[in-house]
């Protein structure tokens, strides 16, 4: 079995971890060993799980890009005020996609560029 998970650069570790808390909720655990931090989703905490679901790791010469990873949110709208908030710079608006729902662009509080994804509300 394969899944995604997601793992973002950061100049600031503690600074993007509370910006990831405080805009989505995700759970986070570090590891001040190695200096990671784990992403672990809350939604399988409750359950015992609190399953990976990526990380946050220092930037440096090996990792110092990033993949634009989309985040299915229930509201763009809240979720651009929490990252304003947070640090973080919307790029995009709530912008329509089609009948199949609508993105927007924020960049992180590391200047990590994420998309945000909500579906359309069906007919």
């Amino acid at each position: 079995m394969t899944r995604p998970s997601i793992e973002f650069p950061a100049d600031n570790i503690e600074r993007a971890r509370l910006f990831y808390e405080q805009v989505f909720g995700w759970r986070m655990q570090h590891l001040p060993e190695i200096d990671y931090t784990l992403i672990l989703d809350p939604e399988t905490e409750s359950t015992g799980g609190g399953d990976f679901i990526g990380g946050i790791t220092a930037r440096n010469a090996d990792v110092n890009r990033t993949v634009v990873p989309i985040i299915t949110v229930t509201s763009i709208a809240a979720h651009i005020e929490k990252a304003e908030a947070a640090g973080g710079k919307i790029l995009t608006r709530r912008t329509e996609v089609g009948e199949y729902g609508f993105s927007s662009y924020l960049e992180d509080s590391e200047g990590n560029v994420i998309c945000l994804w909500e579906d359309a509300t069906p007919a």
